[in-house]
């Protein structure tokens, strides 16, 4: 998820909501497994074990990817 759907940026400037950031990872959990996604508090835990900044609203050092679906059809 965070490697096709995330940037690291490494600068605490840039910011993403961290709720935004689950619903994301929601939709793409489902998609890639087929299955309930794990609980909120458990994504949270996965990513300051992976050592990102996390404040109650958001994650620091991230960017959403945002890719424009009219510019791949010209």
């Amino acid at each position: 998820f965070i490697v096709n759907n995330l940037q690291e940026t490494h600068n605490n400037s840039d910011t993403e909501n961290i709720n935004t950031l689950f619903e994301l990872f929601k939709i793409w959990y489902k998609t890639a497994y087929g299955k309930i996604p794990p609980p909120k508090k458990d994504f949270d835990a996965y990513l300051r074990d992976r050592g990102y900044k996390i404040n109650f609203n958001n994650i620091f050092g991230l960017k959403i990817i945002v890719t424009n679906e009219c510019d791949k059809s010209g």
